[in-house]
């Protein structure tokens, strides 16, 4: 029976990749470097993520799932006296503390088209909801809530490419 994984070395070698991504580059990054730098064996490193791709969409899916804690918490209170700039300003935070990733991640063409992925279609679902449920409560003008998302997504990246990754 193989043993379980441990969350705290599958966090450590994600840590360990993102350093290793941000200084070599994504294209020039081995596995062998990011198990060197995680100070684990190949072979464990290979137990937890099978290629350097694997690696990069678990650091993508870690930065989406908290920009969705964030929209959940901040998302709902944009009705109120200066909502959308803390909603704004807390995704824009999650941004700056993963400048260096994101901006890896955009120059090294990792970025695709997200609108098929997963992780954007849970963000669009969890924001329609919220602004759908602010509609029906008449806080917010009435809008198609999936396209009003898809928006405000949108604006949100281009603040994040424009003025965190490439400022």
């Amino acid at each position: 029976m193989a043993r379980p994984l441990d969350p705290q070395k599958k966090k450590s070698i994600l840590n360990a990749a993102k350093k290793v991504f941000i200084r070599d580059g994504f294209s020039n990054t081995r596995m062998a470097d990011i198990a060197l730098e995680a100070e684990v064996a190949a072979g464990t490193l290979y137990r937890y993520f099978e290629s350097k791709e694997a690696l990069s969409i678990e650091i993508a899916n870690d930065f989406f799932e908290r920009c969705l804690i964030v929209v959940g918490d901040t998302l709902p209170l944009i009705a109120e006296p200066g909502g959308i700039e803390r909603h704004i300003d807390a995704v824009i935070e999650i941004a700056r503390s993963e400048k260096e990733v994101l901006h890896m991640a955009s120059s090294e063409a990792l970025c695709k088209d997200p609108r098929d992925d997963e992780t954007h279609l849970k963000f669009l679902n969890l924001t329609a909801g919220i602004l759908q449920d602010l509609m029906d409560q008449n806080l917010i003008r009435k809008y198609d809530s999936k396209s009003l998302s898809d928006i405000i997504g949108w604006m949100i990246h281009s603040l994040i490419m424009t003025g965190i990754v490439f400022e």
